[in-house]
């Protein structure tokens, strides 16, 4: 995993892009002189915060490369324990009040949130995670997964007019995104452990807002399995693969930051 070039990479001008959440994570370093693969790790099911606090310990212990002091240090966190606030009722005082009504936050979580375009994402981390990465690296900035994903769609489509859909599949779940325009209409999360269950709630979701599978045009935000891809192929016509969709897409969108 280590190479002669990234031995000798500047310390001053790399940057490390973390991506995490309970099911695993993966590091991508970026310097003037070379991008690395995703260097990655994933679990077979969600683990403890500990599991996943100790796992992280032993990859960095073991991946030389991840132990350089980087000019700056994204972290993406990945779980699907979110929610979306338009940002005209949006009151920071009550973060943890706008969670609760989809889930209720663990007393061991950090409550994180960050506004993208008129919404605000508020999302958890655990504390021991958020705390354990703080005191390996000077994090320069804290995301979710969704608000990534949220700022990527609104800059590239926002000349397109009527409904567009996108999907982002990660690993057991899949993000559903629907925008008319500028205005999000749709966003939200699927757990799926088959693709019956993948296409149950596509349909589903897009019936409930009025939208016909058979006419509108499915956006792949990332490459999707093969077997998933001819379970809802019969049913959405037109489904595109985006063309600026890449291996390490989150990876790379952090950085540009």
């Amino acid at each position: 995993m280590i190479t002669n070039s990234f031995k000798d990479l500047n310390k001053t001008t790399s940057s490390l892009s973390i991506q995490l959440g309970l099911n695993g994570f993966s590091f991508f370093v970026s310097s003037q002189q070379l991008n690395s693969d995703a260097l990655q790790l994933n679990l077979n099911s969600r683990a403890s915060e500990k599991e996943v606090s100790e796992a992280l310990s032993d990859f960095i212990l073991k991946n030389e490369i991840l132990q350089q002091n980087f000019s700056k240090v994204f972290v993406t966190y990945t779980d699907y324990i979110f929610n979306l606030v338009p940002n005209t009722i949006f009151d920071k005082d009550q973060i943890s009040n706008y969670l609760e009504y989809n889930v209720k936050p663990l007393v061991s979580d950090s409550i994180l949130y960050q506004e993208v375009h008129d919404t605000t994402v508020i999302y958890t981390i655990p504390t021991l995670i958020k705390t354990q990465l703080e005191q390996l690296y000077n994090i320069t900035s804290y995301n979710h997964l969704s608000s990534i994903l949220l700022k990527h769609i609104l800059k590239e489509y926002k000349q397109n007019i009527g409904p567009r859909i996108f999907i982002y599949t990660y690993q057991d779940f899949f993000y559903l995104y629907v925008l008319n325009g500028q205005e999000l209409q749709f966003c939200n999360t699927f757990p799926y452990q088959s693709n019956g269950d993948f296409l149950y709630y596509l349909i589903f979701s897009l019936e409930q807002l009025n939208l016909d599978p058979a006419k509108e045009t499915l956006h792949l935000l990332n490459n999707i399995n093969e077997e998933t891809l001819k379970t809802i192929e019969p049913f959405i016509y037109d489904i595109k693969v985006l063309s600026n969709s890449l291996k390490n897409f989150v990876h790379l969108r952090n950085l540009q930051v």
